[in-house]
C-alpha cells in the first residue's frame, strides 16, 4: 500500500502531477481546486474526492503536494487545518511567477524546511 497524499490544485502542473504519483504507487486521498469542475475532473481520474474549500483538507495526509499559483497558494494555506508537523509533510510548491528567493522570505512561516521548488530555480 502506497503513501496517502492531498493534491492541492488541478491546473496544468497537478493534472501531470496527481497520474504520475498514482502510477509511482502513491493513494491520493483528495484533490483540491477552487473550482468545482477541475477538482472533481482530476479526482475522477485519480479516485479521489474533489474539494473546493480548503478547510476540508485533511490534517494528517503523509504528504501534501501544492500545484497552485504563488497567489492561491498564499490565500489556501492559511485555510487548512494545520497540526504539528504539517510542513515536514508539504513537500513540493511550483510556482511559474516568483523565484526561491522571494517564496522563501515571504512565507517563512509556513515553509521552514519545505523543498520549494520553482521552474526557474530547478
Amino acid at each position: 500500500m502506497g503513501l496517502n497524499c492531498v493534491l492541492l490544485g488541478a491546473g496544468n502542473v497537478a493534472s501531470h502531477l496527481g497520474p504520475a504519483l498514482k502510477v509511482a504507487g502513491y493513494k491520493i486521498l483528495q484533490v483540491y481546486s477552487r473550482t468545482d469542475s477541475s477538482a472533481r475532473q482530476l479526482a475522477l481520474k485519480l479516485e479521489a474526492v474533489p474539494l473546493v474549500r480548503a478547510g476540508d483538507v485533511i490534517s494528517d495526509a503523509d504528504f501534501y503536494f501544492v500545484a497552485l499559483s504563488d497567489s492561491a497558494f498564499a490565500e489556501v494555506l492559511p485555510q487548512i487545518k494545520i497540526k504539528n508537523g504539517f510542513e515536514r509533510r508539504l513537500r513540493r510548491f511550483m510556482s511559474n511567477l516568483l523565484p526561491r528567493k522571494y517564496m522563501r522570505r515571504i512565507l517563512p512561516y509556513f515553509l521552514p524546511d519545505s523543498s520549494i521548488m520553482t521552474s526557474q530555480n530547478r
